[in-house]
């Protein structure tokens, strides 16, 4: 996730003042580790929401960091296979894995689907941070629009680590 957001789509500068304070946090963008505590993350998210979108709220400017990270996640390898089968899966299906995307993004983060109707889902999600619904709503946002699909995903912030989205499709 580390290495999808702030290497790939945003390109942080190693040397500029956006890369030092990451850096304070616990995240070095020269020296990418393949596993980080949840506490860097959301600090490196609010740290990106200074430098990239200091005009919006957190959690909306957490929302555009998701759809970056996902640009940047789609570069590698894997993401790369991922983008080329995502129009390919259907969108039903493709909500019923998201659970699997965020246990392996997201260590620690509990999410559990609920096929509301034909065309609309909740995602709860728990842990482990704040804010989990608002980054996936970027990510889910991009990945729609990468699958032709016109959707409507609203955030909600449940209070502590418990947040959910609701998501809505067209046919």
């Amino acid at each position: 996730m580390f290495e999808g957001l702030f290497v790939l789509s945003l390109r942080v500068p190693p040397e500029s003042a956006f890369a030092h304070e990451l850096r304070a946090v616990g995240f070095d963008v020269s020296d990418v580790q393949s596993k980080y505590d949840k506490d860097i993350w959301t600090a490196s998210l609010d740290v990106a929401h200074r430098y990239r979108y200091p005009e919006l709220e957190r959690f909306v400017a957490w929302r555009r960091l998701g759809r970056d990270f996902i640009r940047g996640y789609l570069q590698t390898v894997v993401g790369r296979f991922i983008g080329a089968v995502l129009p390919l899966i259907g969108t039903t299906r493709f909500i019923e894995r998201v659970p699997a995307f965020v246990r392996t993004g997201l260590g620690g983060t509990m999410c559990e689907v609920e096929l509301v109707g034909p065309t609309s889902a909740l995602l709860s999600f728990d842990g482990p941070h704040v804010g989990s619904s608002a980054v996936m709503a970027g990510v889910l946002d991009e990945c729609f629009e990468r699958m032709h699909v016109n959707a409507t995903l609203t955030a909600h912030q449940l209070g502590g680590t418990t947040s959910s989205l609701d998501v809505r499709w067209d046919a």
